[in-house]
């Protein structure tokens, strides 16, 4: 609105799932590893496996920041770009990752049906990004891992831990 209205040049960021270190404790990933961590076993539940997001690690996301900034120097006009990982992940997909970067393989994984959540009363929820226009015009591409991001992420959960921090207030250096 502002080029729109201003002419003042503008790009704007659609971030999709962003997980990391720093997260939220009430968000997906933190409160799905927390509970992994914690669970005595055999179980632990989830939403349906097969509603979908697209994670993208807060490390690539201050690098998309980093480069809409330099990008809106020279810009004329406005833009607005998709920062996501670029791939659909089912919940049933990066709760596996998750078991296993927290060394829980033996924990079962347990999902409630789709249609048991009203928002999910139609079929799971797919959330997914192309992010075409952030390569061609940002020249920027995620670079962290799934697998990788939710290790540092796990890292990061336990360490807050062993110093007494809640999690949600852990820096990302």
């Amino acid at each position: 609105m502002f080029w729109y209205c201003y002419q003042v040049p503008s790009v704007a960021l659609r971030l999709f799932t962003v997980y990391g270190p720093g997260a939220r404790a009430s968000q997906f990933v933190p409160s799905a590893l927390q509970r992994i961590i914690d669970s005595p076993g055999p179980q632990v539940r989830f939403g349906p496996g097969e509603s979908t997001r697209d994670f993208v690690y807060i490390e690539d996301v201050i690098t998309a920041l980093m480069q809409a900034w330099s990008f809106s120097a020279g810009l004329k006009g406005c833009a607005v770009l998709n920062i996501a990982s670029g791939v659909e992940t089912r919940i049933a997909e990066i709760v596996e990752i998750m078991l296993r970067v927290c060394g829980r393989a033996e924990l079962q994984a347990c999902f409630e049906p789709v249609g048991s959540r009203l928002d999910e009363r139609h079929g799971p929820t797919r959330h997914w990004a192309s992010i075409e226009q952030a390569r061609q015009r940002l020249d920027w591409s995620p670079t962290i891992s799934l697998e990788v991001g939710l290790r540092r992420t796990v890292d990061a959960l336990r360490n807050a831990q062993a110093v007494g921090h809640p999690a949600h207030v852990v820096e990302v250096r």
